[in-house]
């Protein structure tokens, strides 16, 4: 009787493990499915019009920014700004959280030093009273992140999974994963908007700021970068050219476009162009490396 007892227990433990399994993978593919669900993902409350030349956002405006901050030895930086992209995932650019190795490839750095904000414009964490804060369960980088010259990353995509789940209100919002295949040159002369935490083109910015491009014909990006993309045999870079009043001032900024009614996440903002006194010039091509060719890899990190 004891033995028989023992047998049933056992299959109940088992048929239980089995349908905590199966529920665990009916949510994971839930969750897998929100940045390509445009129900959800990619919704933007535009209370006006995204007017060009580097304008602050309103607080509606790109709710799916993550400003990231490290813990550096108690000084707080803000290293830079990701997409959140289901509850728990957040993409982002490697070299915001990351390192190189002695062979130039990208390691991610110590989570724990790391902290989230989202849902506020503002990114200085003195005066971010309104975000939403979490922190970092790991990171995953593309297992060929790496620098390959001295302005050009390749494959330098990383993927943050938080410590806790993110609840999606007005203002916290997935982004759409771009899931079209379209070469290059059938964007060119469409609107990009780069948004970000961080810099302006004239000065630092405590406040989300987004710029106004259009994407570039290819072979005006291959001769304006040749010296860059000799280093690379990738063909997921494009380029794209702000407006008379600005473009991308740093890199590792994220470049977002809308079709139709929602907003993708299209790439990162790879290479830029400044002055010699450091300024950035606003008449120069901003090179962008696309995140399509990556989308297997991320539906496979968040099953």
């Amino acid at each position: 009787m004891q033995k028989f007892s023992l047998i049933v227990n056992s299959l109940i433990l088992v048929t239980s493990f089995n349908v905590i399994k199966c529920e665990n993978q009916i949510l994971n593919k839930t969750r897998t499915t929100v940045p390509f669900n445009t129900s959800i993902c990619g919704i933007m409350s535009e209370s006006h019009s995204l007017v060009q030349g580097g304008k602050i956002s309103a607080a509606t405006h790109f709710p799916w920014l993550a400003a990231v901050f490290m813990n550096n030895n108690g000084e707080i930086i803000h290293t830079g700004s990701g997409s959140l992209i289901s509850h728990n995932h957040i993409i982002i650019r490697a070299r915001s959280v990351s390192i190189l190795d002695s062979s130039n490839f990208l390691v991610p750095v110590n989570v724990s030093t790391l902290q989230i904000h989202l849902g506020s414009i503002q990114y200085f964490q003195s005066q971010d009273n309104e975000s939403v804060k979490v922190g970092v369960e790991k990171i995953v980088n593309h297992p060929f992140a790496k620098k390959v010259s001295n302005t050009l990353y390749v494959n330098a995509i990383s993927m943050i999974f938080t410590n806790r789940e993110i609840e999606f209100t007005e203002k916290i919002k997935p982004v759409c994963l771009w899931p079209f295949m379209m070469e290059h040159e059938n964007l060119a002369g469409k609107s990009a908007y780069i948004a970000s935490h961080g810099f302006g083109s004239k000065r630092k910015s405590e406040n989300l700021i987004r710029k106004h491009t259009h994407v570039t014909i290819q072979e005006s990006c291959n001769d304006y970068f040749e010296d860059e993309l000799k280093f690379s045999n990738e063909t997921n870079l494009f380029c794209v050219k702000g407006d008379s009043n600005g473009s991308a001032c740093i890199g590792d900024n994220q470049l977002f476009m809308k079709m139709n009614e929602n907003w993708f996440l299209k790439g990162f903002i790879s290479s830029v162009y400044k002055y010699d006194d450091g300024k950035c010039n606003s008449e120069a091509l901003t090179l962008c490396e696309d995140i399509q060719q990556n989308i297997i890899l991320i539906k496979v990190l968040m099953l």
